[in-house]
Order: structure tokens, then C-alpha cells, then sequence
């Protein structure tokens, strides 16, 4: 039973990418191959590796501008078990079958040209080891198909799920020559199953030869007693030898049994898989509602969007969700009860199979969606600001110039510019900031209560649809803070620091406008709250944007940090409210 062998290398430096062309091409000492032995290049990359390599990622015209740590080759290596090739001898290093090792060469070449094509860069055929095998260069680059660009992604390329499909349909390539695939998901190191299967193939069982008596002795007796003799020391002597020779015999059978015993395993580990899979999509569905009341929550009696229990106070729009309590939003059914139970992702499935009939949930939903899109055909379900409440102005002005502390100038220019405005909803007074897109039209607005801590987003809105931003918006550096007020506050705080500041409203990993002012080479700083949820998305958000720096606030937020340098007390000035309360 002989196996196909993939692996890959992510290859991120000049240094790893110039070191693995010496090694493939052995233009570097290489202390266990046969100089007596003829390599073969497939496809030549040429004398210097790291420049055919950067020479390809320039011809691709990539808009973005490429991370320092970005992997820019992956390094993939072909072969297959030594008993494929020397089916009478594995354990025997540098031998193999002419003709199979041909059959290899050709269905593993085209199965790379197949699918890496063009972006394969080099390509080694290596004869001069103890088995053959293929070194090829990869550079990961994909196309994205809405905008028409190329972009360099070993993410993509290479992810687990990738790698998976790879060592799948490689193995399928192979499998007309007598190659398999490995057991999907073992934890298995290849070394150390080499060297197993070298111990044991081909092994015999071993017995201690038998001494016939000689042929003339003085008497027959004699003969006899000479023999068993010979043969009782000869058994003495062989005992260790022969139980570690059967050892390995019964290893033998025992490697037979246990490869047929994994590969049903293995059919029936990806039988379960797909039905996960399939699971998975089915429970992403779910409508939120339906989650929300099986989690032990209940609607808010003054906002129908709104849910309350169990320290929870969530609001949900269409398959979105966020949990003011934490900042913290989400899409879908699985991250809402991974935020809810504080579960990992399998535990959220297996919560949703076991609490809701998810065939019949998806069902209701279809058919609900259905009637209300006859129903409501007619209704204009765009984004519609609230409207604005005048008579609520002067207690706005006070709110954010005493109570927040914020530049009576700015905050009046903002103002009069219609940037800020009050409105009324169910007799509270809330501050509405007008979140704009790169074009400057108006696709979303923030909302924050002028008491209580209330926060959000109003109806209709959608925070990638624009964000309320303020400064330079020239300056190729931006600011993500989490709320209206922090981006007011962060200037107020940093007048000589040339930046465009832009409120999240509400801590998240890929905020509004970011992919595009990456593009066009702008510098990152994350400034979101100095609090578990504010840090924990700062990290998130270096992990996708590496480059990016992070700044924290002192106190909880930018706005308490302005509090605190002009040592302004927080005043009670509520609408209810006849002045402030000290």
C-alpha cells in the first residue's frame, strides 16, 4: 500500500527564498545527496530564485501595498512512499523502478501545472537521494473577480481547507499509478512512519535453523545427542534475536490491519465532515429571533428590535447583531450563540442542533420571507434619516460642550453643517451623527443618548455603509476610534497630529473604508477603548492589518481621557434636567 506524499513551505524573506534555490538546484553543499546522481529541472527559475519570484509579484501590477511578513513563495514538495517505488526492497535508499518512477514524474507535473499553472516559478526533479521527489516554487497569486485586480494571497492559496483539497485531488491524480491518499486529519509524522515502514516491510518470520545429525557417527544414540545437543544451544543463543524478529512480523500484520482499519475511518471522517458542513450552513440561517428566545431572552416592550435578559441587551437587524453590554456585533446564528454561551464554534452548532429543528427552522424562514417580500413589495426599505428635533438643540449644545467636554467651536460648526443634529425617539433626546462614505453621501448615522448608555446605530443604517469621520482627510494616516464622541475627543486631545479620525461605532476587526485606504498605502492606528473588548479587537484587527499600530486610551475611553486633562466633573444635563448637578 503506497502512499502520495504533499507538503508544503511558506517561503516569506529573500534569505528562506535564495536558500531553498540553492538547496533544490545544489548550487549548496548538500550533504545527503549522490553528486554521482543527475537532477532534473522541470521549470527553470532561473540563477536567482528571490528575484524570478518578486520579478512575477511585479508583472501581477498588485494595487495593495504587500506586508513586510507576507508569505511571498510557498515551497511545495511531491513524492511518494519508498514502496511505490522499490516494491521489493523499500529499505533500500537511492534504488527504484525506472518506469513507475516515470508514470510518477509525469502525473505529478501535470497535476502541478494543472493547479498552479503560470505561478509556478521553478520547478526540481530530485534523483540524487534515497527516494525521488519534486521541489516546486509557488507564488500564491489570485485574481478578485469584483474588482478586477490581482492580489498576492498564500491565505487563499494555501489554507487549511485548501491543503486538505490538495492532498485530496493529488492523491486522485496519482491514483491510477497505485498512490492513495494519507488519512485525512492524522496527527501522524511522516518521518516517523518512514522509518516504521522501513523496519518492517518485507520481513520474514524468523526460526532458529535446525542441525541435522552428521551422517556417520559410532552409534545412533551418539548421532541423536549430538544433535539436540547443537540445536539446545543454538535456541539459547537466538531467543533475543528471534522475539525481536517476530516483533517486527507481527508489526507487519498489524500495519496491514490498522491501514485498512484507517481508511474506512478515514470514509467515514469526512462522511462526518460533510455532514457538519452541511449542518454548519444550515445553522447560519437560523433567524436571530428564534435564537434569542430559545437563549432565555426577551423582547423589549419599547424597541422591537431590541432583546433583554441574562445581562444581555442585543439588538438585531435582519441576520446582524450587537450587544451593547460588550460592544461587541456579530453576524448569523453561530456567532450569536458563541457570544451568548461563551462557546467555541462546534459547541454553538451542537447547541443550535440540540435547541432548534434546523430543517424546519429554514423552512418557516422561506416560506416567512416569501410572504413578507409579497406583503411589503412595495415599501422603499432604504435607509431613511431620522428627522431632526430642533427644539432639542440647546440641550444637545450643552450636552456635548459641558457635559463631554468638547470644543464649543467645533462641535457648533458641526452642528450648524447638519454633521450632528438631535432627534426624539419615544420621548428621549438622542445625539445623531451623520456617518458618511468615501464619496461624502450620507449611508448611515450614529446614535448616542443623551442619558443613560444607549449607543448604536439607527434604523436602517449600516456601519460599512459610511462612518462619521473628522481631520485631515488628505493626511495618508487614519485613526479608528470606537464612537463619534472618541473621534472628537482623539482631536480635541491631538491637535498637531495630522490624521483623519474615524468612529467604528462599536469595536470591529474590518471597519468602513479600510481595505480601500490600505490600497492606496494609508497608515493604520487602531484607538479603541482600554478595556477587555477594546484590546481583545485591537489585537483582532492587528492580526488582519499588520502594519497597523495601536493606541490606547489612558482611562476607559478617549473621551474620559478629555475629561480628565480639562478637569471637567460629568454634569447632569438630561433634557428632564433644570441645570447641572454637582
Amino acid at each position: 500500500m503506497a502512499f502520495a506524499i504533499l507538503r508544503t513551505k511558506k517561503l516569506k524573506s529573500a534569505p528562506s527564498i535564495r536558500g531553498a534555490g540553492g538547496h533544490n538546484a545544489r548550487t549548496r553543499q548538500t550533504p545527503n545527496a549522490d553528486p554521482q546522481k543527475k537532477n532534473v529541472v522541470l521549470v527553470d527559475g532561473g540563477n536567482d530564485l528571490y528575484g524570478t519570484v518578486m520579478k512575477k509579484i511585479r508583472s501581477a501590477e498588485i494595487k495593495r501595498k504587500i506586508r513586510k511578513d507576507a508569505v511571498l513563495a510557498q515551497e511545495v514538495f511531491l513524492s511518494a512512499s519508498p514502496e511505490y517505488f522499490r516494491h521489493e526492497d523499500p529499505g533500500q535508499a537511492g534504488k527504484w523502478d525506472k518506469e513507475k518512477m516515470k508514470a510518477w514524474e509525469k502525473a505529478s507535473m501535470a497535476w502541478l501545472q494543472e493547479n498552479f499553472g503560470e505561478n509556478m516559478i521553478d520547478c526540481q526533479l530530485h534523483l540524487d537521494e534515497s527516494t525521488p521527489h519534486m521541489h516546486a516554487i509557488v507564488v500564491p497569486l489570485v485574481k478578485d473577480i469584483k474588482k478586477d485586480v490581482m492580489r498576492l494571497s498564500a491565505k487563499e492559496v494555501f489554507s487549511k481547507l485548501s491543503l486538505r483539497e490538495m492532498q485530496t485531488s493529488y492523491a486522485q491524480a496519482t491514483a491510477d499509478i497505485g498512490l492513495q491518499r494519507g488519512i485525512p486529519g492524522s496527527k501522524a509524522k511522516h518521518t516517523d512512519i518512514q522509518k516504521f515502514y522501513k523496519m518492517v516491510e518485507d520481513t520474514t518470520r524468523a526460526t532458529v535453523p535446525k542441525i541435522d545429525p552428521p551422517g556417520r557417527m559410532l552409534r545412533e544414540q551418539t548421532r541423536q545427542e549430538y544433535a539436540d545437543g547443537i540445536n539446545e544451544f543454538l535456541a539459547k543463543e537466538w531467543e533475543p534475536v528471534l522475539a525481536k524478529a517476530n516483533f517486527f512480523v507481527s508489526a507487519k500484520k498489524q500495519k496491514i490491519e490498522y491501514q485498512a482499519t484507517a481508511a474506512a475511518l478515514s470514509e467515514e471522517n469526512l462522511r462526518l465532515q460533510d455532514e457538519l458542513e452541511l449542518a454548519t450552513e444550515a445553522a447560519r440561517d437560523v433567524p436571530l429571533d428564534l435564537v434569542l428566545e430559545k437563549a432565555g431572552l426577551d423582547p423589549n416592550p419599547k424597541d422591537r428590535e431590541q432583546w433583554l435578559g441574562g445581562g444581555h441587551q442585543i439588538n438585531v437587524t435582519g441576520q446582524k447583531w450587537f450587544a451593547h453590554n460588550r460592544g461587541q456585533d456579530g453576524g448569523g446564528a453561530i456567532d450569536l450563540v458563541m457570544h451568548l454561551n461563551q462557546y467555541n464554534f462546534h459547541q454553538a452548532v451542537a447547541w443550535l442542533g440540540q435547541k432548534i429543528d434546523i430543517d424546519a427552522a429554514g423552512q418557516a424562514i422561506r416560506a416567512q420571507a416569501q410572504t413578507m417580500a409579497e406583503r411589503f413589495k412595495d415599501i422603499d426599505l432604504k435607509f431613511t434619516p431620522p428627522d431632526p428635533a430642533p427644539e432639542h438643540l440647546p440641550a444637545l449644545k450643552k450636552w456635548l460642550q459641558e457635559t463631554r467636554g468638547l470644543d464649543p467651536a467645533l462641535t457648533d460648526s458641526l452642528i450648524d453643517h447638519g454633521s450632528i443634529y438631535a432627534t426624539e425617539y419615544k420621548g428621549d433626546v438622542n445625539a445623531v451623527f451623520l456617518a458618511r462614505n468615501s464619496k461624502g453621501i450620507n449611508g448611515a448615522e450614529e446614535v448616542k443618548g443623551l442619558s443613560g448608555d444607549f449607543s448604536g446605530m439607527t434604523t436602517g443604517s449600516n456601519r460599512k455603509a459610511g462612518a462619521f469621520c473628522i481631520g485631515n482627510h488628505l493626511s495618508k494616516r487614519a485613526v479608528f476610534v470606537k464612537s463619534a464622541l472618541d473621534a472628537l475627543a482623539y482631536g480635541q486631545l491631538h491637535p498637531d497630529r495630522d490624521c483623519y479620525i474615524i468612529s467604528t461605532a462599536g469595536a470591529t476587526t474590518k471597519p468602513c473604508f479600510v481595505d480601500e485606504l490600505v490600497e492606496n498605502g494609508w497608515a493604520l492606528t487602531v484607538a479603541y477603548d482600554n478595556d477587555e473588548i477594546g484590546r481583545a479587537f485591537a489585537e483582532k484587527f492587528k492580526e488582519n492589518y499588520p502594519h497597523a499600530t495601536v493606541e490606547f486610551p489612558e482611562k476607559k475611553n478617549w473621551n474620559d481621557d478629555l475629561i480628565a486633562a480639562i478637569g471637567r466633573p460629568y454634569l447632569d444635563l438630561s433634557p428632564e434636567s433644570d441645570g447641572p448637578s454637582m
